[in-house]
């Protein structure tokens, strides 16, 4: 036994704690079925403990502890500042600090007495952004380290959980996007996405972020646009004819581990080959010759007008040595998933309406299958000429009918 394990038997002894748990002596190392079955039941062994937690970098930064903080009703911590106590009221120091935020966003006060709008919403905005960016001994492990908060959301929501998403709010939980691009270049992207077992391109949980770090959610949102802003409300509705997600679980943990995964779409698709021109925002320094992973582009329709769009791809455009004309641009595919419009908190006026697509790319291994490799929603940027105006959805409707497997 460690010398930590034996403080913590001290600890918990001298509270009158009657049972510690300690997962590298309760469960059995190696043994792939214990640790299958122990695993998902880790929601209720935090959910009704005391967490007692030893300070450390490291601690925060893992996969595996963010459960033991979201689950946890209430901590004790052990830094070289002194002792805190965490719970849902808040944080309290033992020299008389008082925090009114708790260390971590409880997941059982997140769901409690609490709407499913609101579940969904606190999902993406708290559970994705604290849960994402931590790191994982084994990628493949981050659904199953995920796997105690979902089976609480998923009783709360009545609904079914899928690789990090909800089938109740799938169309809003697709349109994620990381906070930094996550490969040096495309051809690195599709190469981290060939691995079946990890998880599907269109989950946010299993995206890697170099190393075995989980990619750090930023927001969510179809391009450059803010799903949830501040001061106004967004209003998604669907605009395909299929939408369907399905994962196929590689355990007893149907919350863990997956086998397989698919999302089958049926709905309006616009080869990228057939014209994307960027736009130059006001602050680019490159005269609009070089992309970026984030930005505002325009596609050219009839009569010579140029309709714009923002785009946010999982990938950093960076200069590639055996691709110097960048020629995956022209397999990209935009595919219309929803339409979007804000209605501000100071008008019962809404501010206009766009479609938002995520753009994919045919899979390396199966080129009938794709990825997604990023998504595109309203411009950001002030129109420059009279003849560039906001992509709208009379534009779209003209656009062919397919239907698509993303793996």
């Amino acid at each position: 036994m460690s010398a930590v394990q034996e403080d913590a038997v001290i600890v918990t002894r001298a509270l009158g704690i009657p049972y510690l748990w300690i997962d590298a002596l309760c469960i059995l190392q190696g043994d792939a079925t214990d640790w299958d079955l122990e695993s998902s039941l880790m929601h209720k062994i935090y959910g009704n403990a005391y967490r007692l937690h030893f300070d450390s970098t490291q601690w925060a930064s893992r996969a595996w502890t963010f459960q033991e903080a979201t689950l946890s009703r209430r901590m004790i911590l052990f830094a070289q500042s002194g002792l805190y106590f965490s719970c849902g009221a808040g944080l309290v120091w033992e020299y008389g600090g008082v925090l009114e935020e708790p260390l971590n966003s409880s997941v059982h006060g997140i769901v409690q007495d609490t709407s499913a709008a609101d579940m969904y919403r606190n999902w993406n905005q708290k559970i994705a952004t604290q849960f994402s960016g931590r790191q994982a001994i084994y990628l493949a492990d981050s659904l199953l380290a995920l796997s105690g908060t979902a089976q609480i959301f998923a009783t709360a929501l009545d609904d079914e959980y899928v690789a990090g998403l909800w089938k109740g709010d799938l169309l809003a939980g697709l349109f994620w996007k990381m906070k930094d691009s996550l490969r040096s270049s495309f051809a690195e992207l599709l190469q981290s996405l060939d691995d079946p077992c990890i998880g599907p391109s269109w989950s946010w949980v299993v995206r890697p972020a170099g190393g075995s770090a989980v990619g750090k959610v930023r927001g969510f949102g179809p391009g450059r646009c803010n799903l949830y802003p501040a001061r106004s409300s967004a209003v998604l509705r669907m605009q395909y004819d299929t939408l369907k997600a399905q994962t196929v679980p590689s355990g007893m943990d149907k919350y863990g581990k997956i086998s397989g995964a698919t999302l089958l779409i049926k709905t309006r698709v616009y080869p990228l080959a057939l014209g994307w021109h960027h736009l130059p925002d006001d602050d680019d320094d490159c005269d609009g010759k070089r992309l970026s992973d984030t930005g505002n582009s325009y596609l050219e329709r009839p009569g010579d007008n140029k309709v714009a769009f923002s785009y946010h791809l999982d990938f950093f455009l960076n200069p590639d040595v055996n691709d110097p004309y960048q020629s995956w641009k022209q397999d990209l595919t935009l595919v219309l998933l929803g339409r979007i419009n804000y209605e501000s908190s100071e008008s019962e006026d809404e501010l206009g309406e766009t479609p938002c697509r995520l753009i994919v790319h045919q899979a390396k291994r199966n080129n009938s299958e794709y990825c997604r490799v990023g998504t595109f929603g309203p411009s950001t940027s002030e129109a420059s000429s009279g003849t560039v105006f906001d992509l709208d959805m009379d534009f779209c409707y003209n656009w062919e009918s397919r239907s698509l497997k993303v793996i």
